[in-house]
């Protein structure tokens, strides 16, 4: 972001001064994007994650982002309903799952979107991610990779936040927002999520059933196969 070295102006309150600040063409569409969301009518939900499932057993670089996503993905197959959008003034449910996780992009946030991720695994969704967060910084993004995402989570466990609420994204049911792993009450693998939903196509309880089924679709990279085969001892 740059900011022009022009000469203060009043502020309209006729108090204060002020210059213009130049921001990028993505800051803007974020902007309008907020004021759209602000005239959806929403509620929040929040629950306690436990991510010790995966964690606990981590031998690699994944994050906790990574099992989010597969999560989430996992997640949206099973309640479909928290797949939808409206079309038209029509519901519709989204065929498949392009769950984005929002990172910065100079002044703005954008999601990077993984397509499918219910199929994944924590170490290898890491990988991909580092390859994309590469392509973005250097211009080489394909714009599919930030475009349409289903559903959206906003991480911001690493700045050692708590909890926050997140402004749904435009054209999904629900918007995830993620404290930090072992926030004040919680034990070191949990984390604080709380769900922005759109009240036009899901109620609380999609919203408290997709939470708890994103409770129970933690990867577990310790016992789960790579060629897709239950667990021993869980049902196929």
């Amino acid at each position: 972001m740059t900011i022009e070295t022009t000469v203060p102006v009043t502020h309209p309150n006729g108090i204060a001064t002020v210059v213009p600040r130049v921001v990028s063409r993505a800051r803007l569409a974020g902007m309008k994007m907020t004021l759209r969301s602000a005239q959806i009518p929403t509620f929040q939900v929040c629950r306690t994650l436990d991510l010790a499932p995966a964690l606990a057993w981590r031998t690699s670089t994944f994050t906790a982002t990574e099992v989010l996503i597969i999560a989430a993905a996992r997640a949206l197959r099973l309640y479909p309903a928290a797949h939808t959008c409206l079309v038209d003034d029509r519901v519709h449910e989204y065929t498949r799952t392009r769950v984005g996780i929002l990172v910065r992009n100079h002044d703005a946030l954008l999601p990077l979107v993984f397509v499918d991720a219910e199929l994944s695994f924590p170490d290898v969704l890491r990988a991909e991610r580092a390859e994309l967060e590469v392509q973005l910084s250097s211009g080489r993004l394909p714009a599919e990779r930030t475009l349409a995402p289903t559903f959206v989570i906003s991480n911001l466990g690493n700045r050692s936040v708590d909890w926050f609420t997140a402004v749904l994204f435009p054209d999904t049911a629900m918007t995830l927002a993620v404290g930090s792993l072992g926030a004040p009450g919680l034990t070191p693998y949990q984390c604080r999520a709380v769900l922005t939903c759109d009240h036009r196509l899901v109620d609380g309880l999609d919203g408290t059933e997709l939470l708890d089924a994103m409770g129970t679709c933690i990867p577990d990279p310790h016992h789960e196969t790579r060629r897709g085969e239950p667990a021993p001892g869980r049902p196929s």
